[in-house]
């Protein structure tokens, strides 16, 4: 390439005729050009080139550009298009142009011609006014000058010209013969889990469990498709553009090819090399089995750049000759190329930036030509363009090859994927989309512990994994494992699953005592003959096996059938739980008893009788014998309490009949029971004897002030303090409370509390004692008696204080003859209702006073007399008499006491002193 750049004079040089001698001729004069179309096969295919609408491109080029970054390449162009027919010849004309350097003519599919066409070569000779051109990239011979078959020189440009084309019609690649059904050997088993011997696969063991065994096993790989395949694979810029059906093309062609490598790796002599090429070419794999290896370098594909036919193919010559060197085991050597567009770009030879088709299809021919030991060669063209089509049509046959050559137009994902699956075509025997399928009968219900594996050869069997390895579909009767990979070849893939024998299957047994199938042969696990020859129920109704072979092949087999045979499960007992409630009186066991029926079609069936426990629970232990189950369903029973002929008196009996449902279903090997009471679970009787009444009194005593009704209140509260009554006293002191109802027997206390105001009267002193009473009740044949005692006393004794009162009782004393003086003489007041007595003497002017003091109403009646002295005063003469005097002492209303002194008419002592003999 430097060598290349020394050669670069200008930045844009316009060459022509420095590629060849200088001309004696004109240049760009108006001429014409005369073509003949000859389609060499066509009497190979006289229906399909008789049908033929086709055109192609005849360009005169007489300007050439070069520059630095763009290789040479015409600017100046006059296309002509014309009919492709077989034996026909076109005459062309082209006007005369100015400042032509060159005159050379270029012919090209366009977007009218037919992609069966390729154009094979074309022939002239001097006389026909043509000439050789050799194209030099870099506007002069270098290592990269070739003579292209498509493009000639005019010797004359004034003189007519003519050259023949001649065209190869190519068919339709046709379909591959159908691939052979590799018929891989397949078996069901089962193995019966209830006999004891341990399982591999599962540590289920009860009497109606089996395990189902589904498996394959594939052959061993084909020795005569071995092939070296080199995928040559276009990701320029125009193939992230979108299909029809929106899918890029990119996306497309990496789908396609994840499904090649998964269906080519299953063959391991297989090997797999990947170029990639856009504006350039890179080989991403070379010669590999590895399938990572492979689909890794398939999803980094991205779409960017131009289409570089010619360094591509020289990669694949590269590869093909590599691998041939390599191989000792006579593989073929296959070819795929796909692109969707025109070879643009041919770097190294052509230094581009930009498209340049003309040198592009010129290298891109040179490089097809050098392919040697290719046993097939395909083209794939994704896209609409028939043009382009054609032009790969073209380069494909170029390619030398010993067995088969096609170009394929694709123009969506299906067209794209058919051809693929033609193209790979008997290199693999493998089996792909494979799905093992038990749809179970209705004798089996599935229970879990699925296991997928795959053993090879010899081995040791290999879990696969959910997810990654297959996929796994279930149904309301049966269950699907689709593996995710094509099969492994020499391999045995198996599915196992637990299934256990259905309800139905125990209820048509039970009925009939018989089973209605007799198992398959070859359907016994290994050391387990249950099956083959054997009465039982068929465990599927269809087990298939589906797989897809080849590139469309597909079949479906049916496995056989295995059987399996069912366990009755033992009786079991209905577990009836009752209750006895008994209201009013203590229970006891067996105070109650209660009738069982149990209800069938033809009418209800006693069963026994049975009586209460202590704790009210109704036992039906002894009844277990006849309440015995053996097969699902649903039982009715009936209990109903025994009134006895004298019912006893104050009781009252539980007509009611409560209905027991017992439904009964099989778990695994076993029945249970479920035992609903729609009507309840308990029988309630009542006690209620003949109520006894007692009324509770009290006595309240008042000193200190006369006793009214009301005057005070009293709580009668239940022994927990609850209160129940509040009464007043009555005027005589009486205190009754409402009568307490009893209907039960049993001790029973009550208290009862004078209720002290609030605020209360200080002038009062209450009685703060509580009186517990205690009521024994007890029950006399069906009539309730009360005794009550009182603890302590029922009277309660208050005290009224009342302020003291004073009062002052005065008489007088008169004494004549002598002159009276302060204590002359004493004087004694006696109380006539105590006999207390007091003494005071007068004072001077004869005023005596007694200060008397009182706490309480009443009348207190007094005497006074005066003291004779033990020896009386010479000459004077004592009054003897008494003076009576009342005291009354009442409330005013306000509790104040008042006093009021009732005196005699003459309350005066009267004395005299007189000496004898005196003049007085």
């Amino acid at each position: 390439m430097k060598h290349l750049r020394a050669l670069i004079i200008l930045a844009f040089l316009t060459v022509c005729t420095v590629v060849f001698a200088p001309s004696a001729f004109a240049l760009g004069e108006s001429t014409t050009l005369t073509v003949k179309t000859v389609i060499d096969n066509a009497s190979e295919y006289p229906t399909q080139v008789a049908g033929l609408s086709a055109r192609y491109t005849a360009s005169r080029i007489y300007l050439m550009k070069y520059s630095a970054s763009t290789a040479n390449a015409p600017s100046g162009i006059d296309s002509k298009v014309f009919d492709i027919v077989n034996n026909q010849s076109t005459a062309i004309k082209y006007n005369s142009v100015s400042g032509a350097k060159c005159d050379t003519f270029w012919f090209c599919a366009n977007q009218y011609t037919d992609k069966h066409l390729s154009l094979k070569s074309v022939e002239y000779t001097a006389a026909n006014n043509l000439k050789q051109y050799q194209y030099d990239p870099a506007s002069s011979p270098n290592q990269y000058s070739k003579t292209p078959f498509n493009w000639v020189q005019t010797i004359d440009s004034k003189k007519v010209s003519s050259i023949t084309l001649h065209f190869q019609y190519n068919p339709d690649i046709g379909s591959a013969a159908p691939d052979p059904d590799p018929d891989p050997s397949y078996t069901k088993t089962v193995d019966y889990l209830g006999d004891g011997a341990a399982n591999p696969d599962t540590t289920v063991n009860g009497v109606n469990d089996y395990r189902l065994y589904l498996d394959l096993l594939t052959q061993q790989a084909m020795e005569d498709n071995k092939a070296d395949i080199v995928f040559v694979l276009d990701v320029s810029g125009s193939m992230g553009d979108a299909l029809a059906s929106g899918q890029t093309k990119i996306n497309l062609l990496r789908s396609t090819m994840t499904d090649a490598i998964n269906n080519l790796t299953t063959n391991p002599n297989n090997r797999i090399s990947i170029i990639k090429f856009s504006s350039g070419s890179e080989v991403l794999v070379s010669g590999s089995s590895n399938k990572n290896t492979l689909l890794n370098a398939v999803s980094s594909l991205t779409a960017n750049g131009g289409t570089n036919y010619y360094a591509s193919l020289a990669d694949a010559v590269a590869q093909v000759n590599a691998l041939t060197s390599s191989d000792n085991q006579n593989r073929d050597k296959v070819v795929i190329f796909l692109t969707d567009g025109d070879p643009t770009f041919a770097s190294p030879a052509v230094e581009t930036t930009t498209n340049n088709t003309y040198a592009g299809m010129i290298f891109a021919c040179d490089s097809a030509r050098k392919f040697s030991n290719v046993d097939k060669f395909y083209s794939v063209f994704i896209g609409d363009n028939s043009g382009s089509a054609s032009t790969l049509q073209t380069i494909t046959q170029m390619v030398p090859v010993s067995n088969e050559r096609y170009m394929v137009q694709a123009t969506n994902a299906q067209q794209l994927t058919d051809t693929f699956n033609r193209f790979m075509s008997k290199m693999s025997n493998s089996l792909y989309h494979v799905t093992l399928t038990d749809g179970l009968s209705d004798y089996v219900a599935y229970t879990g512990g699925l296991k997928v594996t795959k053993t090879t050869g010899s081995g040791a069997p290999v879990p696969l994994t959910l997810g990654a390895d297959y996929s796994v579909s279930t149904g309301a009767n049966g269950l699907s494992v689709t593996f995710l990979d094509t099969l492994k070849a020499d391999t045995r893939y198996a599915m196992s699953f637990n299934v256990r024998s259905s309800d139905k299957a125990l209820d048509e047994f039970y009925d009939s005592q018989s089973y209605p199938n007799l198992g398959d042969p070859g359907t016994d696990y290994a050391g387990n003959a249950t099956s083959a020859g054997r009465a039982g129920f068929y465990s599927n109704s269809a087990a298939t096996l589906k797989y897809s072979f080849g590139t469309s092949g597909s079949a479906e087999k049916a496995y056989n059938k295995p059987v399996v045979q069912v366990v009755e499960p033992a009786p079991i007992s209905a577990e009836i739980k009752l209750t006895k409630v008994l209201n009013g009186m203590e229970l006891k066991g067996g105070m109650f008893n209660f009738d069982v029926t149990q209800v069938t079609d033809q009418g209800d069936v006693p069963l026994g009788t049975v009586s209460n426990a202590d704790d009210g629970s109704i036992s039906f232990d002894t009844l277990d014998k006849m309440i015995s189950i053996s097969e699902p369903g649903t039982y009715t029973y009936k209990v109903k309490e025994v009134i006895p002929a004298t019912p006893q008196t104050g009781m009252v009996y539980d007509t009611r009949t409560l209905d027991v449902v017992v439904t009964v279903t099989r778990a695994n090997d076993a029945l249970v029971t479920e035992v609903s009471y729609p009507s309840g679970q308990e029988f309630v009787n009542s006690y209620a004897p003949q109520p006894v009444y007692v009324t509770l009194e009290a006595h309240k005593e008042l000193s200190g002030k006369p006793l009214a009704a009301d005057m005070f209140s009293f709580s009668l509260l239940e022994g927990n303090g609850t209160a129940v009554d509040t009464q007043q006293n009555d005027a005589l002191g009486n205190i009754q409370f409402k009568p307490l109802p009893f209907t039960h027997a049993g001790k029973y206390t009550y208290l009862i509390r004078e209720a002290v105001p609030f605020p209360v009267d200080p002038r009062i002193n209450y009685d703060l004692k509580t009186v517990t009473v205690t009521i024994t009740v007890t029950d006399i044949g069906g009539v309730l008696d009360a005794d009550v005692a009182y603890s302590p006393d029922a009277t309660f004794r208050n005290e009224y204080v009342y302020a003291a009162a004073d009062a002052t009782v005065q008489v007088k004393k008169i004494l004549t003859g002598m002159q009276l003086t302060t204590g002359m003489f004493k004087f004694e007041l006696k109380n006539l209702d105590t006999g207390a007595t007091m003494t005071e003497s007068n004072l001077a002017d004869g005023t005596v006073s007694f200060k008397l003091k009182y706490t309480t109403p009443g009348t207190h009646t007094y005497s006074i007399r005066e003291i004779t002295p033990t020896t009386p005063l010479a000459h004077m003469t004592y009054d003897t008499h008494t003076v009576k005097i009342t005291v009354n002492v009442t409330d005013d209303g306000s509790g104040a006491l008042t006093t009021t002194t009732v005196y005699p008419e003459d309350p005066n002592f009267y004395n005299s002193y007189q000496i004898r003999g005196g003049i007085w």
